[in-house]
């Protein structure tokens, strides 16, 4: 990683979010990525839903933070899909939240997972429906 790259990701570190003041917006994953282009560095925020009002605010508090990381131009780029999640919430935001009395739900298991479940009861199910009806 470079000094630059790593600059920059300090910056955002220390950009806290709106509405939850005691986590930065890199904690509570709404940074998706930062990435070096020709004309600059592109950073992705995935809002915590698509309406979220504080987004505006997220790219102002970036843009003025990534202002001291580099002199080079600076992109906010929005990803909606896919949708943030309370997956993306790293361990030291869930401890910061729920020492504040913010319980988020627990992660989930990646979503392959229940819909390999899903496929193997309906597969159990459906074994089980044909016994029914070819049943002597």
């Amino acid at each position: 990683m470079s000094d630059e790259l790593r600059s920059i990701w300090h910056a955002l570190g220390e950009v806290a979010d709106p509405e939850l003041p005691l986590v930065s917006i890199v904690e509570l994953g709404i940074v998706r990525s930062v990435e070096r282009g020709e004309d600059g560095w592109t950073v992705t925020l995935t809002p915590t839903y698509s309406g979220c009002p504080a987004t505006r605010v997220i790219e102002e508090d970036v843009r003025a933070a990534l202002a001291t990381a580099t002199t080079a131009p600076v992109r906010i780029a929005t990803a909606l899909a896919p949708a943030w999640t309370t997956d993306w919430i790293a361990p030291e935001a869930r401890r910061k939240l729920h020492a504040a009395g913010i319980v988020p739900p627990a992660a989930q298991p990646p979503a392959h997972v229940f819909a390999s479940k899903a496929q193997a009861l309906s597969a159990s199910q459906l074994a089980k429906q044909h016994k029914l009806k070819h049943k002597d």
